[in-house]
């Protein structure tokens, strides 16, 4: 019987987790208790540990203040925040809360004695921009001596990479996972993600409305995809000391990603622009190239991005119903 342990449990990557635990997706790899850890935790979340209490238990606090954490035989870890206002806000801050976390973390860690292994959540942001599929290979980003609104963000994950790959040792194995684009059923409706946005236009019955006004390429992974790779990673001794992609392979561009779900949902789209205009700009693209995941632990995405954006919508319209309804009723 193992333990799982999640810091920066309420966010989309640890409510996904919760949800695959309850539905039973972590029992192959023997995980039968959750320990979560969160500064932040909605109403629903507190219920669902209410509920499941002789299996799951919840730390409310910041990881700092912490003098000990319960003793799991994984941890990922996922505390840092992925909003770009918080970043354009105070980057120098969010910045020192990153690796101030991430330090404290590994240090209780270690002074727990026991044998662990820990998956840390790094981003594809790490790599310099290319058109072409990135790889575990790919050329970083330089780092920095000043942190602004455009560097806090992927500079906090680089150094978050050497601290953890400075703890390789016989009591702690680590592991190290660049995530790259995820959809899923908490995926933020509102905000910087242009999925998420457009599905709050289905939700709503209006115009699909894309804001990129250039070609921009993207895939997407869903979240059941994302919690077994993430589960296998920190569970398998070959991902041991290890660098992974987390993401589809399949590129779509973002326009083609509003007609795919206009038609679906049957509903019109707005452009910034003409298609003349639009093909004629300069393409950007962030993309994973996951062929590691594959050839050394057997990963690939269980389904097409499209195919994993529309089953998105179409669930995230279900429940809307479900909820309009009872609130009629």
């Amino acid at each position: 019987m193992k333990t799982l342990g999640i810091v920066g449990a309420g966010g989309f990557f640890g409510l996904s987790y919760v949800s695959s635990f309850l539905n039973g997706k972590l029992k192959p790899f023997g995980i039968e208790n959750l320990v979560l850890i969160s500064r932040s935790s909605s109403n629903s979340l507190l219920r669902t540990v209410a509920k499941n209490s002789e299996k799951i238990q919840f730390i409310n606090g910041d990881i700092c203040n912490l003098s000990v954490v319960p003793i799991c035989d994984y941890w990922l870890h996922f505390a840092a925040s992925s909003s770009p206002q918080r970043y354009r806000d105070g980057a120098e801050f969010e910045f020192g809360n990153n690796i101030k976390n991430l330090q404290h973390f590994t240090t209780l860690v270690e002074q727990s004695g026991c044998v662990s292994s820990i998956l840390f959540a790094s981003s594809g942001a790490v790599y310099k921009p290319a058109l072409t599929a990135l790889s575990e290979i790919s050329p970083l980003i330089e780092k920095t001596m000043f942190i602004d609104k455009n560097t806090s963000y992927p500079q906090s994950k680089l150094q978050g990479e050497e601290i953890i790959q400075k703890l390789s040792s016989s009591k702690v194995k680590v592991v190290i996972a660049r995530c790259f684009t995820f959809c899923g059923p908490y995926l933020p409706l509102k905000g910087n993600f242009a999925v998420g946005n457009f599905i709050s236009d289905v939700i709503a019955n209006r115009p699909i409305k894309v804001s990129s006004s250039h070609p921009v390429f993207r895939s997407y992974l869903h979240a059941d995809d994302l919690v077994k790779w993430l589960t296998v990673m920190v569970s398998d001794f070959r991902a041991e000391g290890e660098i992974f992609n987390v993401g589809a392979s399949d590129g779509i561009p973002i326009r083609g990603i509003a007609k795919k779900i206009a038609t679906h949902f049957s509903l019109d789209v707005l452009f910034p622009n003409l298609d003349s205009e639009y093909n004629s700009l300069s393409p950007t693209t962030y993309l994973p190239n996951v062929t590691k995941a594959a050839r050394v632990l057997g990963l690939v995405q269980s389904q097409s991005s499209y195919d994993a954006i529309i089953g998105m919508a179409q669930s995230a319209l279900d429940i809307s119903s479900i909820e309009e309804k009872s609130v009629i009723i």
